[in-house]
C-alpha cells in the first residue's frame, strides 16, 4: 500500500482562539518523493504555529511516531514518521494547544493508502452509495461515493486514480470520475465503476423534462423549484446546460431565482 497525498506540499489549517493574539495553525511539508505519494517510513516536517510558552502536541494516527513528543518553543517542529503497518483509509493529524487558560485543537487531513491491484484481497467486493441515482433536470450533478470492501472494513476509494468509470449511453449521462451529470436525452443508463478486477454498477436516470424552470422533473414550475434553486445560491453552475443557471452568467444567484419566478405556472408559485 501507498499514501496518496491531497497534495501536501504547502496544507495550512488555521483556528482562532480567544484570549491568544496569535492564530495557530499546521503545515505539513512534503512529500519529498519524485512520484508524490507518501510511503510507509517516509517521513514528514510539520510545522505548528502559536505563542511562546504553548504546550504543543501532534497527535499522529496509532502507530506513527512522532518526535519531539511535545514542544514548548517557537518555532514548534515535529517530525512524523509513515509505519509499516499504518492503516488503510484517511489519515488525520492533529495538534493540540494548551495556551493557558484557554486549550484548542485543530486536525488536518494528511492522505490515504492506495490500494494497488495486486493486493486486492480475492473475497474484496465493490460498493457504490447510494445504489441508483435519478437525475432531475437538465446540467445536475451528483457524486456517488464508492467503497473497495475488504477483511470487515471498507475504504472509500471514489478520489483513488486507479478507479476508473464508463457508462453504457453517453447520451443520457456523463461521468467524471464518481460525479454523474445528466446527459441530452432521458433515459436510464449504468456506470460502471472499476478497481482492478473489481465492478461494480450503478443505474442512473436521466428525466429532465426540458421544461424551463422545472427543476425537479414534475413537468411544472414552482416553489419547489424556487426552493431547490435557492439551496443552491450563489454557487458555480456546473456547466453551459445547469438549468438552475437560467441567465447562462455561470453563477446560480438571486438573478436566476427572479427569473424562475416569471416561469411559474401558476400564480404566486403555488404548488396546487
Amino acid at each position: 500500500m501507498i499514501i496518496r497525498s491531497q497534495p501536501l506540499y504547502a496544507i495550512v489549517l488555521l483556528a482562532s482562539m480567544s484570549g491568544v493574539a496569535n492564530a495557530q495553525s499546521i503545515t505539513i511539508a512534503g512529500p519529498t518523493n519524485s512520484d508524490g505519494f507518501f510511503h510507509p517510513g517516509d517521513t514528514m516536517n510539520v510545522y505548528v504555529t502559536a505563542p511562546q510558552n504553548c504546550f504543543v502536541t501532534v497527535s499522529a494516527p496509532l502507530h506513527y511516531q512522532t518526535s519531539p513528543p511535545f514542544s514548548t518553543t517557537t518555532p514548534h517542529n515535529f517530525t512524523v514518521t509513515i509505519p509499516s503497518n499504518a492503516a488503510a483509509g484517511v489519515q488525520t493529524l492533529k495538534a493540540r494547544f494548551n495556551c493557558a487558560p484557554t486549550q484548542s485543537q485543530v486536525g488536518l487531513t494528511i492522505g490515504q493508502f492506495e490500494v494497488e491491484p495486486g493486493q486486492i484481497a480475492s473475497n474484496a467486493t465493490l460498493s457504490v452509495s447510494p445504489a441508483s441515482v435519478w437525475l432531475k433536470f437538465n446540467g445536475q450533478a451528483f457524486s456517488v461515493n464508492v467503497y473497495l470492501n475488504e477483511n470487515n472494513s471498507s475504504m472509500q476509494v471514489s478520489r483513488s486514480s486507479l478507479l476508473t468509470a464508463t457508462v453504457a449511453d453517453p447520451s443520457i449521462v456523463s461521468v467524471d470520475g464518481a460525479t454523474v451529470a445528466s446527459g441530452s436525452h432521458d433515459g436510464t443508463t449504468y456506470v460502471e465503476f472499476s478497481l482492478g478486477e473489481l465492478s461494480v454498477s450503478l443505474p442512473v436516470t436521466n428525466e429532465a423534462t426540458g421544461l424551463r424552470g422545472d427543476l425537479n422533473g414534475d413537468s411544472k414550475v414552482d416553489i419547489d423549484d424556487l426552493n431547490i434553486l435557492d439551496g443552491a445560491l450563489n454557487t458555480p453552475a456546473n456547466g453551459p446546460s445547469d438549468a438552475r443557471d437560467l441567465n447562462h452568467d455561470g453563477i446560480i444567484n438571486a438573478l436566476d431565482a427572479r427569473i424562475l419566478v416569471t416561469l411559474c405556472t401558476r400564480p404566486g408559485c403555488a404548488t396546487h
